[in-house]
């Protein structure tokens, strides 16, 4: 993935992260909330794409912005319900490879 800009690279790897999760939440929720979360997770990654490769990232970068708001709400619900431990959970950041993590890597210029 060279050349691709950090913020797809981390993403792409909290999108692995949120499916290995999802697929360990109980029944009821793991095709309705579950899904949800998904694909809200799918559709900020399109949207971080989109912004990669347009000229126009305002629009896109909007986009990804309300998906991961909505992301946000549907993580908290799923904490609550008790799909996700917060003592089983690590920060996906953290499991992210060292060079999406490094801020001296390529970024999305204007």
């Amino acid at each position: 993935m060279a050349g691709t800009p950090v913020v797809i690279i981390a993403h792409y790897e909290l999108l692995r992260w949120l499916m290995q999760r999802v697929e360990k939440y109980p029944r009821g929720y793991r095709f309705t909330l579950g899904g949800r979360i998904i694909g809200l997770a799918l559709e900020v990654l399109e949207h971080l794409v989109e912004a990669a490769y347009t000229k126009n990232r305002s629009e896109c970068l909007r986009g990804a912005d309300l998906s991961l708001a909505k992301l946000r709400y549907l993580g908290r619900l799923a904490k609550d319900e008790r799909c996700v431990s917060l003592r089983s959970t690590r920060n996906p950041w953290h499991q992210a490879p060292k060079s999406a993590r490094d801020p001296k890597r390529r970024r999305m210029s204007r």
